[in-house]
């Protein structure tokens, strides 16, 4: 058994190995020297709870199979410790079974690495699960700047009498409720205050009879203007000159804009080029936060359409070779005999045809990234070849011996399954574990929720300037119809479909009739889609926006975020579809 230096100035990662047999040890110690870590080394679980108990590091690999307690246990025991639970834990072991990595995660682990041990996985593993914890701590140190920003911002304070009648109001005050201060003064909290702070009158009221102050009470509400504000309020008393009952004060915390923020930051859009909001895309996108600045080889798996290329982009564009080329290369575009000369070049009269020297794209992406789409159409040669600039960093142009350094990023993607090709022989193991370092699994745009929309919005202005069309909006039937559709070839047929709709649409709104006849087949509305006529989506459409408008009181402003729009094109389309505004 080792220990960690007991230090905290300017300290190593602390990654301890824990096993009980003395050859693992080494051979781990040995592929994690010189990485700059501050190694120990425990052959038991019970040694391992006593050192970690002592100097927690900064993560664990851990044996499954050991005398004593064995690794689930000694895992178990570790994330019980309230101080301990957030130490990423790696399992080492000879067994690969579906069961053993089940119970692994369930008992805390987070990764598994399998026995004989690859030196390149098992620091790429350790790297990533050590960056992936500095991330977790940086957002804890965030959400502790943003509470300080908060804890800055001007406060609203208002002053209240026993009938809770205003005396006194700061200019914020009155800038939150949406009045001038001046106005509030002498009015009863009551008569200015929107319903959704009637609360706060009571709770006042009730301070100012107990004299018990209530703290930090969070609220949301639309003031005088029409402005939507989230606060959070403290209630306390004030002595009353001799009366029976105290008065009271009010203290308003405007927290709307860091709110905002802190679901910018939760939710966000999109991630450079690459658009989506739902849960699977910020997973994705807090992946390749990351991932930025490394230079990992990267393996995207997807089905055809749904935007690989356009995330292999995004990668090279946030990495530390950006400003390097980005070369890409279609592997089931190019013919057999092709290939290994586009890969790597040839040489002058290498072969029939070859009538002088050719830079392969390895070469020409020197500096930069290969990306390197449709992995799985590769030949059992090509993928051998490729292995080999993987392993060594090297390759030959075709028709010589001379060996050229490939200074070069590798990002692969395939709308293939992998696991699959291996099992029937057709792709190599050892090629897939070279490639597979760093894998992003995009979805199907089908399970990808409220994305559709954004990408509607996003081909809408695309589509607008490259057509020079002015469309101000997809129908509220028509995007019914279009969010009804399955999407087999995912975004790329989403934007063929809507620029086919913008093409043959001489009006300013994409109606149902506009949409390919396969679109309308697939949808649930197919007998009623196909018969459309204009004149029927125009009273469709009708029905629907007097609906909406309706159901937000003839709130302009609500029913535009509800269609998506801007409220300059809710008054156009009112004023096409001949429904006359109900000024409230």
């Amino acid at each position: 058994m080792s220990s960690f230096k007991k230090t905290e100035n300017q300290r190593k990662n602390r990654v301890l190995i824990v096993d009980d047999n003395p050859a693992n040890l080494q051979v781990l110690g040995k592929i994690l020297d010189g990485e700059g870590y501050d190694l120990a080394f425990a052959m038991s679980g019970e040694q391992a709870i006593e050192m970690v108990m002592d100097i927690p590091p900064d993560i664990i690999l851990l044996d499954v199979i050991m005398p004593g307690i064995d690794g689930f246990e000694t895992c178990e025991k570790i994330k019980n410790q309230p101080n301990l639970i957030e130490i990423p834990i790696i399992f080492i072991t000879a067994m690969d079974s579906i069961e053993d990595k089940t119970r692994g995660f369930n008992v805390g682990a987070v990764d598994y690495i399998t026995k004989p041990f690859d030196g390149q996985e098992v620091l790429s593993r350790v790297k990533t699960h050590l960056m992936l914890r500095q991330t977790l701590i940086q957002k804890e140190n965030l959400s502790s700047h943003l509470l300080a920003i908060f804890n800055s911002v001007s406060d609203g304070i208002a002053a209240f009498d026993e009938n809770l009648i205003i005396t006194q109001a700061n200019f914020v005050f009155g800038n939150i409720l949406g009045f001038d201060a001046e106005e509030l003064v002498r009015k009863n909290i009551n008569d200015i205050i929107p319903e959704q702070l009637k609360v706060i009158a009571s709770t006042i009221e009730e301070t100012i009879k107990s004299g018990i102050e209530v703290r930090h009470t969070k609220i949301d509400f639309d003031n005088n203007i029409g402005e939507h504000k989230t606060i959070i309020y403290t209630t306390a008393p004030l002595s009353g000159n001799g009366n029976n009952h105290a008065e009271g004060i009010v203290v308003f915390r405007d927290i709307t804009q860091l709110t905002q923020l802190e679901e910018e930051v939760k939710n966000r859009n999109r991630y450079h080029d690459i658009i989506g909001s739902s849960t699977v895309m910020q997973e994705i996108y807090a992946l390749l936060d990351n991932l930025s600045g490394t230079d990992s080889t990267v393996l995207i798996c997807g089905e055809t359409g749904v935007g690989k290329e356009v995330l292999a982009s995004v990668v090279h564009n946030e990495s530390k070779r950006a400003k390097g080329p980005f070369i890409k290369v279609n592997c089931s575009a190019l013919a057999e005999n092709l290939l290994e000369s586009e890969l790597f070049g040839h040489v002058k009269g290498s072969f029939t045809g070859a009538i002088s020297d050719r830079v392969g794209r390895f070469e020409a992406a020197k500096g930069g990234t290969i990306f390197l789409d449709e992995i799985g159409e590769l030949s059992q040669q090509m993928q051998l070849k490729l292995l080999r600039v993987l392993q060594e960093k090297e390759f030959e142009k075709v028709g010589t011996s001379n060996v050229i350094k490939a200074d070069v990023r590798i990002i692969a993607a395939t709308n293939q399954n992998l696991d699959q090709l291996i099992s029937d022989e057709k792709f190599r193991m050892d090629l897939y574990y070279r490639l597979n370092v760093f894998r992003i699994d995009i979805p199907p745009l089908s399970k990808r929720g409220d994305d559709l929309q954004l990408f509607i919005d996003y081909f809408r202005l695309k589509l607008n300037q490259s057509l020079d069309k002015s469309i101000e909006a997809v129908s509220i039937n028509a995007q019914n119809i279009l969010k009804n559709y399955n999407w087999p070839g995912n975004v790329r047929e989403l934007s063929n479909v809507l620029e086919r709709a913008f093409i043959v649409c001489n009006d300013n709104i994409i109606m149902p009739h506009h949409l390919p006849n396969e679109i309308l087949a697939n949808s649930p509305k197919t007998s009623k889609a196909n018969e459309l006529t204009s004149k029927q989506d125009v009273i469709e459409e009708r029905e629907e926006v007097l609906s909406i408008l309706t159901k937000y009181d003839w709130n302009l402003a609500k029913t535009a975020r509800k269609m998506g729009v801007a409220r300059t094109t809710l008054y156009r389309r009112l004023k096409k579809l001949g429904i006359e505004y109900k000024d409230k």
